[in-house]
């Protein structure tokens, strides 16, 4: 709204009555420009909406993608004959071509059979004719900087209605657009412009009624009221400086979809629905804008990047560093490390259009119903929520937990680490950062020294976001500290992995005799969960005479699917990491097992064999393995 209380764009809507409502047609067009996003589809679809209150007909067409005057012309035949039109008449095609002529049968409702007949005499489908008694109609050419058709072309073609056809034409396009689409033509669209335009008017972002109008198409009422109050998004699109209504209403639709998982209480709590408007309002801005990609959303969960970067130079950044950088700086109030739900919710949400509604359900309950029950660190995360009082028992308590090892999981420990970090650059807690970072060092050794972490094997894949842990995202992540801890952290469970490696070799060389296809889902990169030795090298940790022993006691074929899948488990270079090359060693001493053994069987057919698998093994899984770790070699050597 302005001044007057007037809707923004308000002078285009009292121009076109006017030009509408000329008893004569004025032989001229009237533009209505804007960059893409603007709402000028939205606008004179409202005003065409609104004209049929006063009996003013308008014929709109999209020229989106069209090639043909034909296609034009058809469009409006088909507003002026709905009947023909309709889903159980089909008649577009041929209509088009101008192949129908005289009596047609008409199927109305789709069913197959004939409902009626209608005769029509159609001539070579020429507009003009079509419009020859439907006087007052209004001409609405949308798109014209998306049409197919050579811009001289169809720009001559829409005069012939203005010029020669006394109609009233409405011109709506990116003129922008089609000015750079008319350089090479040697600027056909001003010249013709000059005859054909009588008024041009900038369609400026009617922000507030576009709003009000997606609102209103919701069918939840509390929704609608919710939105109703709140500010956000408009205060969004101002700190982003951004525009676009398109992208408003697929916020709005968004929004909507997820809400449709909310339970019920949650519907009911504002700042969690504030919390989700928030992030797909902003997330929806940037990834529109081309700032940043849906996949690498989680990058903004990585890093509190405000924080990590602000004491670099420019110039020791990459560009995707410094847009995260602008991103954080467009919304200075709003911390990506602790997303709602999590980054990675929102990464699979516009990636891939999944709404995770288990994982947003347990973080609403952790983030805004926390019971009586909720553990004391869970507590005094939300410790916004604590009185003073409050806050120093749950400080208590904590670190007596914490000082008696009361806690195994180490994602407990990290957030019990993440608050104390956060609270001590707060000034909330005593210690200082390098004292609390020794202290959780000290308490994952006695872990660790008690066997009370267990072995952790996952697919790399699954283990890129740990930003956060029961729906609560890790504070003082962003800490130098906590970072340091992640990477202690990750050393200790590699200890323990590799500890634990002897016995899980045993059990794989007994899954391996018993049933090969499961050992190929577990050492072979695929889709399956199984897949968790795919980039670990296990089988260094199987003794070779022992997998020598049990592999001859399968039949042939399962020992052949056996090298099969060693082939298999190396063929992509990308996985094919250092680790895995410490397995070289082990796989020539499986080959040199099987040229003893095929020399011990002179002159019988599991010579025969055994030489077979060797030959196998030799040249389509040592020799490529080896192949592979040559090229990373001459890589990383290149990269120095």
């Amino acid at each position: 709204m302005n001044q007057n209380d007037k809707p923004i764009n308000w002078h285009i809507t009292e121009y076109l009555d006017y030009y509408c409502g000329l008893p004569q047609a004025p032989e001229f067009a009237v533009l209505l420009k804007g960059q893409w996003g603007s709402g000028k589809t939205w606008f004179i679809n409202n005003y065409c909406e609104g004209s049929k209150t006063n009996q003013k007909k308008c014929l709109y067409v999209s020229l989106y993608g069209m090639t043909s005057f034909s296609e034009i012309e058809y469009e409006f035949f088909r507003q002026l004959n709905p009947v023909l039109a309709s889903p159980g008449v089909k008649l577009a095609g041929k209509i088009i071509k101008g192949l129908i002529k005289g009596t047609l049968k008409i199927d109305f409702d789709g069913d197959g059979k004939d409902d009626g007949t209608a005769s029509i005499g159609i001539p070579d489908i020429n507009l003009p004719d079509y419009l020859k008694n439907i006087d007052g109609s209004i001409l609405i050419f949308d798109d014209l900087e998306r049409c197919n058709i050579e811009i001289s072309s169809l720009l001559g073609y829409i005069n012939n209605f203005v010029e020669y056809q006394d109609f009233k034409v409405i011109l709506v396009a990116n003129e922008d657009e089609l000015v750079k689409k008319s350089d090479s033509l040697k600027n056909s669209y001003q010249i013709i412009k000059e005859k054909l335009i009588g008024k041009t008017f900038n369609v400026l972002p009617d922000f507030s009624s576009a709003l009000k109008e997606f609102i209103n198409e919701l069918s939840d009422s509390n929704l609608k009221d919710f939105l109703k109050n709140t500010e956000l998004i408009k205060d969004l699109y101002e700190q982003a400086k951004y525009n676009n209504l398109r992208t408003l209403k697929q916020i709005i639709l968004d929004f909507n979809r997820i809400s449709d998982v909310l339970p019920d209480k949650a519907k009911k709590k504002s700042d969690l629905l504030q919390e989700l408007l928030k992030f797909v309002t902003i997330f929806s801005i940037e990834i529109r804008r081309g700032r940043i990609l849906a996949k690498d959303i989680h990058e903004f969960g990585y890093e509190q990047i405000s924080r990590k970067y602000k004491n670099e130079d420019t110039k020791d950044k990459s560009k995707e560093q410094q847009i995260r950088e602008q991103i954080v700086e467009t919304y200075t109030m709003i911390s990506f490390s602790n997303s709602f739900p999590s980054s990675k919710w929102w990464q699979d949400f516009f990636d891939l259009g999944i709404v995770e509604s288990q994982e947003l359900q347990q973080s609403i309950e952790n983030n805004f119903f926390e019971d009586e029950n909720a553990p004391n660190w869970v507590k005094l995360w939300h410790f916004t929520r604590l009185s003073d009082d409050e806050f120093e028992y749950f400080l208590k308590e904590v670190k007596l937990e914490f000082a008696e090892r009361k806690h195994y999981d180490l994602d407990i420990i990290k957030h019990i680490a993440g608050i104390f970090f956060d609270f001590s650059e707060l000034k909330f807690y005593c210690k200082t950062k390098e004292s609390i970072l020794e202290d959780t060092k000290n308490y994952i050794n006695d872990l660790k020294e008690n066997k009370k972490i267990p072995a952790k094997l996952s697919r790399k894949s699954e283990d890129i976001f740990n930003d956060n842990y029961e729906g609560l995202m890790f504070r003082g992540r962003d800490i130098k500290e906590f970072q340091d801890l992640l990477s202690y952290i990750d050393e200790v469970q590699e200890q323990v992995n590799i500890e634990a490696m002897p016995s899980r070799a045993e059990k794989l060389l007994s899954i391996m005799q018993s049933n090969v296809g499961n050992f190929k889902k577990m050492i072979t990169l695929n889709n399956d969960s199984d897949s968790i030795y795919c980039n670990i090298p296990i089988l260094k940790y199987i003794e070779p005479n022992d997998f020598i022993t049990k592999l001859l006691t399968m039949n042939y074929e399962d020992q052949l699917r056996v090298f099969w899948n060693l082939s298999d488990r190396y063929k992509f270079d990308s996985i094919n990491n250092e680790k895995l090359f410490l397995e070289i060693d082990w796989l020539k001493a499986i080959r040199d097992l099987l040229a003893d053994r095929a020399n011990q069987e002179q002159g019988k057919i599991s010579k025969y064999k055994l030489e077979e698998l060797k030959k196998y093994l030799e040249n389509e899984v040592i020799n490529k393995l080896e192949s592979s770790q040559a090229k990373n070699t001459d890589t990383t050597l290149n990269e120095e």
